[in-house]
């Protein structure tokens, strides 16, 4: 009897190999086996590119015909940046399509399974469900919810603190933890701080490609943003934040700020601008995420300060938290917690996080929790 969880397990671990370069897709592998045996297999590369189904088909050519094509989703039935799959599979001479889950994309959503059956492919899904959608979770709240995925991050000390009274927050973990972000910020579109944190701590806020499991020409297809909040147009127009030319800078300005604030960053090849509504003091945070993700930017890691972890706290326009937590102990009352806000009347109002992770690294640890 053949197991086919196996193989979709097969294809949910070639998938991996897209995260941080399909996004806003999902991250997907296909294989093409007959019976036991695996004829060809593929995986989406990167945002763009062709996807699995298409990679698994070019490699098998004529030899899938009256194959199994094993797939962790739906196969996409309209044109988008890449022609539908459907259309490919048809001509293949395909037999069957065994698939984790349907597409929760309103452009697809079961219209994939039925094209194929209507050319005589059989079709069955509904295996590794659970796991299926944990693994593309990111792509499920763009469709679901039409915005980011949003990881908010934050380095605190043992006693939450995340800077002394005068602001002073280097370094509350180490550098195998620094290095450790890095690494991470390769999984996700943008990073996202407010203007203080640009004047304050003049950071570069680029990540380590990893290199070992990318080739390089993939790696240039990286898409990646640096998103500033700054209505009043304050961020320098020099400093380590420009220096990554194949990174965007893009500053999220007042929709009423003067032009010429906006002329003296055109000279930057890699700045771009979106305006949005600003009112006593805040963005509208709803139009922004929108507009992130009209620009394909499907995770974002909120990284800070204060105030900007306050606001999408607050407004529990979130996912994930990471919370790295330093071998530190600063104490004092006036030093900065991690968010300010409204105080709550009791621990029942309090956010409830849940599926907790905890990771060491080095002296510091690692927590991670989504909100429930």
């Amino acid at each position: 009897m053949i197991e086919h969880k196996k193989f979709l397990k097969k294809c949910l671990k070639l998938a991996e190999k897209g995260k941080g370069l399909v996004s806003p897709n999902p991250m997907v592998g296909a294989i093409i086996a007959k019976g036991e045996r695996i004829i060809a297999e593929g995986y989406h590369k990167a945002f763009g590119l062709p996807h699995a189904e298409i990679e698994a088909l070019n490699k098998a050519k004529d030899k899938s015909k009256g194959a199994t094509l094993y797939v962790n989703l739906e196969p996409c039935c309209h044109w988008g940046k890449t022609p539908p799959c459907t259309e490919a599979i048809i001509k293949s001479g395909i037999k069957e399509v065994i698939a984790c889950i349907m597409d929760p994309n309103p452009l697809v959503s079961g219209n994939g399974f039925k094209i194929l059956e209507e050319n005589g492919i059989k079709v069955r899904y509904g295996f590794l469900e659970d796991e299926a959608e944990e693994f593309n979770r990111f792509y499920i709240t763009n469709i679901t919810k039409k915005r980011p995925y949003i990881i908010l991050k934050w380095a605190q000390t043992i006693d939450g603190k995340i800077a002394t009274y005068s602001g002073s927050s280097k370094w509350i973990t180490g550098e195998k933890t620094r290095q450790y972000l890095k690494k991470k910020r390769f999984e996700v579109d943008g990073i996202l701080v407010g203007v203080n944190t640009i004047l304050k701590d003049n950071p570069t806020l680029d990540y380590i490609p990893d290199e070992f499991q990318t080739k390089k020409d993939i790696l240039e297809r990286k898409r990646y943003y640096k998103i500033i909040l700054d209505a009043k147009g304050q961020t320098p127009t020099e400093g380590k934040l420009w220096e990554n030319e194949k990174a965007k800078v893009l500053i999220v300005f007042d929709e009423k700020i003067e032009e010429e604030k906006i002329g003296k960053y055109t000279v930057k090849p890699n700045f771009e601008y979106i305006k949005i509504p600003y009112e006593n003091g805040r963005f509208e945070l709803e139009k922004l995420l929108e507009k992130l993700l009209e620009k394909n930017i499907g995770i974002i890691m909120v990284e800070g300060g204060k105030y900007t972890l306050t606001e999408f706290f607050e407004n529990e326009l979130f996912d994930e938290i990471w919370v790295f937590i330093g071998s530190k102990i600063l104490g004092g009352e006036n030093s900065i917690s991690v968010f300010g806000g409204k105080d709550k009347r009791n621990i029942e109002e309090s956010l409830q996080i849940e599926k907790i992770e905890v990771e060491r690294i080095d002296n510091d640890i690692l927590i991670k929790g989504r909100i429930s």
